[in-house]
């Protein structure tokens, strides 16, 4: 056999194995990716029920505390805001708003200042009836105030800063509606 005819039939022998081994190696290429790709979904099922039952533990923490509501204002606090509105006198010219937080109606140029106030809120705002001009706050001190003279103190400094005077009222002295009403536009001088 001549070196030419050898060389022939090796090529149609490759071509042969090759065509015999292609579908197999295909076949095979086939099944490993199938594989890879159920690893994978696997994986992606693994994590969706470790994200799911993070929640689930999340869910159940939230349930495992109780919130509860509480009274919106103290009996001083409700007493004082009867009064205030009960009265012709303090009613025909200023509206009162009790629990107000400060941030609603105190602004900064800088968030250091903003922090200082944001969480804050005053016992009792009283503005103008008709035109809302703010005219003071007023403050009930009772003996939860007793510990936190110095966050009054700082309160007041705030408000004053802004134009906003405050009035403290002993929770156990409530002035006369015509005395507060004195008291108020005093402050507007």
């Amino acid at each position: 056999m001549s070196l030419l005819t050898l060389q022939i039939i090796s090529i149609f022998s490759m071509i042969a194995f090759i065509s015999w081994a292609m579908p197999y190696m295909f076949q095979k290429f086939k099944e490993h990716e199938a594989r890879a790709l159920e690893k994978e979904r696997a994986k992606s099922s693994e994590q969706i029920k470790q994200l799911q039952k993070q929640v689930e533990e999340q869910a159940s923490e939230l349930n495992r505390r109780k919130f509860t509501k509480k009274e919106f204002l103290t009996e001083h606090e409700s007493a004082f805001l009867r009064m205030f509105v009960a009265s012709p006198i303090t009613r025909r010219e200023f509206n009162i708003h009790p629990q107000v937080a400060m941030s609603a109606f105190l602004t900064a140029y800088n968030d250091n200042d903003r922090a200082e106030f944001n969480f804050r809120r005053v016992d009792f705002l009283v503005c103008d009836k008709y035109s809302k001009k703010i005219y003071c706050v007023i403050e009930l001190d009772g003996k939860e105030h007793a510990n936190k003279q110095m966050d009054d103190l700082e309160r007041d400094k705030m408000l004053e800063a802004a134009g906003i005077k405050t009035i403290r009222i002993k929770n156990d002295a409530f002035p006369t509606p015509e005395q507060l009403k004195q008291r108020i536009v005093s402050l507007q001088r």
